[in-house]
């Protein structure tokens, strides 16, 4: 059989164009206009697959997302093919979970055999509606002489096929698809490019024209933004549970939003108070959070007795406007036990919990021991459980063996989270509602995977931001840094199972701060703020390059804290004799200056918050240490740990006292060196390193990625993200253009996520009272409303920031629950100030928000609830 090959593919001087077929790699020959031709002949056959890549001598480039598969007769001797390879395949978004198993699940994949003398349309179109279709039009009778078209039938998913008989055609044609509402017949858009041509070629059998339609996608969705514990229902026990998403997901159809997107839902229990409400600290990536396990649907106490009083008990919590976390966790812990020695040994004899513990007793032994040895030694730190201080996989299996009713109540309470965890999304799913979660950039050092694997991890370093909008003093999330060297031995394999486990019930997920797979801001443990961080991997200054920009290098000038006296008075006032005398010693540099230098009990921030006498300063100790650790930072260099001799230049330099301290001429080299270091040296650098693992990484899953990228985003961020199909997030307060206030949401990329805000982040009305010539800046420019802005955000100003979020260019518009109620007075809260789920600048900051209506209620509230239809259906 003899097969004309015909494809579009823009090169680039360089490249070339090869097709696979029959196992072979079969090259071909540019013509014109980026077309591409070559003759093949193979054996006869029924059953056609083959596929294109892009080389540049023997470096391949791109590839298809997926073979080409064609149904032909025995007897077909000449076929003619005419595609289209594009570099960047924007359908592979609408190929990910939301869309091929919620959105458009009903449609099923089937291959069209071709019709023997007829030209065999092909187009593919993803995520069309129900009520539309594709039709072509063109410039011949049978195609409608532009005033009528032919429509095309649904096949596979996204695809629509059309065969026309030669004898119908002219042998030369011109035509176009469009897409029409089969209801009305009305035709919506056409593509928005020329006219295609087509040339039969007499000795044809079989012409395959396989094409995209030739548009930007017009599918768009809303959704809502809220941590499951900040979930109310009439039913809770003080918390939101994982069956409060199928209360949610009926509100999300009532007001026709696709996608809900949560926190982190992992177990993070280490101290059985407040402070283990921190989402992203997880003990286990596997585990879920016994916290949103609803512990009646497991089951209820024999003793009616006690059945009562902790339906006394749920009442109280539920009434509480905050989650009361360690209390709530207490009592539905409470519970479960009581519950497990009743009825949970039987309940783990059953086929499902076996079948359960087969297929997750890699990571479910483990940390069934692990919360074990928790709970006897009284701390997450396992360098002090003796014995178990080092994992051993014999040691645990002794252990769960002889205490199987301790781990077995881990086991029973991760057996229901995963079953009421699926029956929700299964539930959503049900319901054309999508889950989108959320996966930390990183783990704790006192966690199941830092205690089994302490080699992937450099355990003595943390992870943290660079200041930024959150917080001026960089963020340290106290974190260890992920040792990618080791994870690339066996394939990232870690990072492989934890995708498969969350694909397990996420159709969606948010990576946060993507930036860390390109590098990470890195801290050593030995400080408390994020400023005396550097990022890794990079590629530290020698004393030779720093030189270069001019400046002698000075060891003790730059790379120690430049405190003089005159700083210490400016900062501490009425404190400075005190402060002088307790944490510092005189000191004379080489250079004449007097200086100060920390006294050895105070020489790092750690110490000096280890050592700090708080009694003596009373009430104004807090701002003491704050000022004391920031002169931990007035460094202009820091040494990098691992290679001696090397240094960055500390972030946010310019704006030290050391910086200040120099001379003119050193001040402009320094800026010099600061800007190229941060903003150009490494731009190159990290894009290889995020493009060594990421695609290896994304591969173990079918989920649509989505991209937390704010912040101090490197240039090479966007071009990867886009090369491997990931979504972006736009906030409309924080752009990414140094020169804009604001983004204006139809300049969004359409593969994108837009929002009001994040869980950083103040809500709409919050923010609107936080900066008064801001928030009149907003009004005049971004809302086009002339004279003053008010001094609170009404309704009606929420509900246009939201809709303008709607009608912007984003393929998905996810809006926190807050702003959502906030369009509505009867469903605004009153108190919008402790709406705010997390502030960054705040460490300790208590994740406890909790919506002040419960979901039956925002379900009966028809007032928001018709007025967000009525936005979402408009403008999305």
């Amino acid at each position: 059989m003899k097969i004309t090959f015909n494809v579009i593919c823009k090169t680039v001087f360089g490249q070339n164009l090869f097709v696979n077929i029959a196992q072979k790699e079969i090259a071909l020959q540019y013509t014109e206009n980026f077309l591409w031709r070559c003759e093949v002949e193979i054996p006869l056959a029924e059953h056609l697959q083959y596929s294109y890549i892009i080389k540049n001598q023997n470096v391949v480039l791109s590839e298809d997302r997926e073979e080409h598969i064609l149904e032909i007769e025995k007897d077909a001797k000449n076929l003619v093919i005419f595609d289209e390879f594009l570099f960047l395949n924007f359908a592979k978004p609408f190929y990910t979970k939301p869309f091929s198993e919620c959105y458009f699940s009903n449609q099923k994949a089937e291959n069209q055999i071709l019709e023997k003398k007829a030209v065999n349309f092909d187009v593919e179109l993803p995520a069309l509606e129900k009520d539309l279709c594709i039709g072509i039009s063109g410039n011949c009778e049978k195609l409608g002489n532009w005033n009528d078209f032919l429509p095309l039938k649904r096949t596979k998913l996204f695809h629509n096929f059309l065969s026309i008989n030669f004898s119908d055609l002219p042998q030369n044609f011109e035509f176009k698809f469009l897409v029409f509402n089969k209801k009305t017949n009305q035709i919506l858009r056409w593509e928005n490019s020329e006219n295609r041509t087509v040339r039969i070629a007499q000795e044809a059998d079989y012409l395959q024209y396989s094409t995209q339609f030739r548009g930007q996608n017009q599918w768009k969705a809303a959704g809502v933004a809220v941590p499951v514990f900040s979930l109310r229902s009439g039913q809770d026990w003080g918390v939101g549970e994982f069956s409060d998403l199928k209360l949610l997901a009926d509100w999300a159809v009532k007001t026709e939003q696709k996608i809900i997107q949560i926190l982190p839902i992992n177990d993070t229990t280490a101290t059985y108070s407040n402070s283990d409400s921190y989402p992203y600290k997880a003990n286990s990536v596997y585990a879920l959070h016994p916290l949103y396990l609803n512990v009646l649907e497991v089951g209820k106490l024999a003793d009616k007795t006690r059945q009562k009083f902790y339906e006394k008990e749920r009442k109280k919590l539920n009434i509480k406007p905050f989650v009361d976390y360690a209390a709530v966790y207490k009592l539905k812990w409470a519970y479960l036990s009581e519950f497990f020695t009743q009825k949970g040994i039987e309940n783990l004899a059953n086929d499902d919990f076996r079948e359960f513990f087969s297929k997750n007793s890699h990571w479910l032994l483990p940390y069934a021991v692990f919360c074990c040895m928790r709970d006897s030694y009284g701390t997450l730190d396992f360098e002090k459980w003796g014995d178990f201080a080092v994992y051993s996989q014999q040691k645990i299996n002794d252990f769960a063996e002889k205490n199987a009713e301790k781990v077995g109540l881990y086991y029973f309470a991760q057996f229901h989270l995963a079953k009421q965890l699926s029956e929700a999304r299964q539930y959503l799913h049900s319901h054309g509602v999508a889950l989108k979660g959320d996966l930390p950039i990183g783990i704790s050092a006192q966690s199941v995977d830092a205690w089994i694997s302490p080699s992937l991890f450099n355990l003595a370093k943390c992870a943290g931001a660079p200041p930024d909008d959150f917080s001026e003093t960089g963020q340290n999330w106290f974190f260890p840094t992920y040792n990618w060297e080791n994870m690339a031995k066996d394939g990232y394999n870690w990072w492989k199972q934890r995708f498969a486990n969350m694909a397990e019930y996420f159709d969606a997920f948010r990576i946060d701060h993507i930036l860390g797979f390109f590098r990470i801001w890195e801290i050593p443990k030995t400080a408390k703020w994020g400023l005396l961080g550097y990022f890794n991997p990079a590629l530290p200054l020698s004393i030779n390059e720093i030189e270069s920009y001019g400046v002698k290098f000075d060891v003790e000038h730059f790379t120690k804290p430049f405190i003089t006296q005159d700083i210490v008075n400016q900062l501490f006032g009425e404190n400075c004799s005190s402060v002088v005398e307790i944490f510092f010693d005189a000191y004379s540099s080489h250079c004449g200056n007097d200086l100060l230098r920390f006294k050895k009990a105070f020489d790092t921030q750690q110490k000096l918050i280890q050592n700090f006498p708080k009694k003596k300063f009373k009430n104004s100790a807090d701002e003491v240490l704050k000022n004391l650790l920031r002169l931990h930072c007035e460094v202009i260099f820091i040494e990098d740990l691992n290679k001696k001799n090397h240094f960055h230049p500390r972030i946010s330099l310019l704006k030290s006292y050391a910086c200040n301290s120099l001379q003119y001429a050193d001040k402009q080299a320094f800026e010099r060196l600061y800007n190229e270091f941060y903003f150009v040296r490494h731009n190159e650098f990290w894009r290889e390193n995020a493009l060594r693992k990421l695609p290896i990484l994304l591969s173990a899953t079918n989920m649509l990625v989505c991209g937390e990228d704010l912040g101090m985003v490197p240039d090479s961020v966007p071009e990867v993200m886009q090369k491997l199909h990931i979504l972006s997030l736009e906030i409309q307060r924080m752009p990414k253009n140094p020169a804009e206030e604001f983004i204006n949401s139809n300049h969004t990329p359409y593969f994108s996520v837009c929002s009001t805000g994040t869980h950083d982040m103040s809500p709409i009305r919050a923010w609107w009272v936080e900066n008064n010539e801001q928030t009149q800046r907003f009004y005049n420019s971004m809302l086009q409303i002339y004279g003053a802005a008010p001094e609170n955000c009404t309704p009606e100003i929420v509900e246009k920031i939201v809709s303008e979020q709607f009608r912007g260019n984003s393929m998905f518009a996810i809006i926190p629950l807050q702003d959502y109620m906030a369009m509505e007075s009867s469903t605004a809260n009153p108190d919008f100030q402790s709406e705010r789920i997390n502030n960054p600048d705040n460490p300790d900051n208590f994740w406890c928000y909790r919506m002040h209506l419960t979901l039956e209620e925002l379900l009966q509230a028809e007032k928001l609830n018709n007025r967000l239809k009525m936005c979402v259906e408009y403008n999305r």
